[in-house]
């Protein structure tokens, strides 16, 4: 589970690097179309952290369902 974690992160870094390549180099247009995407993929995976880790306490100190 933790490796699928990292890809995400990986394919967040690559996109954000594109984005700067490419508005770098004048493609300002879809430069700023990929950097949006990863600024908002960005988002959501730390959004989903927080839920995991809230749901998670939260099933820890419940305890498992029986």
């Amino acid at each position: 589970m933790g490796s699928i974690r990292v890809i995400r992160w990986i394919i967040v870094g690559l996109s954000a690097t594109l984005a700067v390549v490419l508005i770098s180099r004048g493609n300002v247009i879809i430069g700023a179309i990929i950097g949006a995407l990863a600024v908002s993929r960005a988002l959501l995976l730390i959004r989903l952290q927080s839920r995991r880790a809230r749901f998670r306490g939260r099933f820890l100190r419940d305890g498992p369902l029986t």
